[in-house]
């Protein structure tokens, strides 16, 4: 497995993780707003245009939003959509804007590290980045086989990558996380690369 590899297993993640977002977020606006805009390359806010503020608005209402209820009778719904609108303005995010942002995610790299790179903080755990390095021996395979596979499958792909999370103690938001700003952070890249091969020399402690 080559360097690059270790650290390009965020965006299949973030795809995965933002459909539902993008429904919620229409539902209180009342619109279906995915359209999808031409994929830029580069990793900073000028590639993904957006800017560092807005993302991270982004993805502050994405935290509450994903924290919400879902609504089982008609009440509870609108009661959802107008709390969804609350949180929205209350980061000063338009919906067309947040729905727009979940959509193009799903096409752009770069916009999608941006936002995993903003979900988590900027300093990580020797813990986290040595659960990040098994989780990815892991994932690494099961991201890279769907390009190919059918919707079933993908659907397959994203339990089985779920289940290596969570083996392994690790949100979306933190593997993605540190996915992202290790191809940026030369340092963070370092510590992943020394951990990755510590792991692969050590032999397998008892009860593993």
């Amino acid at each position: 497995m080559t360097r690059s590899s270790w650290f390009t297993l965020a965006y299949a993640l973030i795809l995965g993780a933002a459909g539902p977002l993008a429904a919620c977020a229409s539902a209180a606006n009342d619109a279906d707003s995915t359209q999808s805009t031409q994929a830029q390359s580069g990793q900073s806010a000028q590639a993904s245009g957006y800017s560092d503020a807005q993302i991270q608005a982004f993805v502050a209402a994405r935290r509450e939003i994903q924290q919400l209820t879902p609504g089982q009778t008609a009440d509870q719904q609108a009661a959802n959509q107008r709390r969804i609108g609350e949180i929205l303005q209350q980061h000063n995010l338009a919906p067309d804007v947040y729905n727009e942002i979940t959509a193009r995610a799903q096409t752009d790299q770069a916009l999608a590290n941006q936002i995993a790179a903003a979900s988590v903080g900027t300093t990580f755990t020797d813990a986290q980045l040595q659960a990040f390095v098994a989780a990815s021996a892991e994932i690494d395979p099961l991201n890279r086989s769907v390009a190919t596979a059918i919707e079933q499958q993908r659907a397959q792909i994203g339990e089985q990558i779920r289940a290596a999370l969570q083996r392994h103690n690790l949100d979306i938001e933190t593997y993605n996380g540190i996915a992202a700003r290790a191809q940026t952070d030369q340092a963070l890249a370092a510590r992943v690369a020394q951990l990755r091969a510590a792991q692969t020399t050590s032999p397998p402690s008892e009860g593993e």
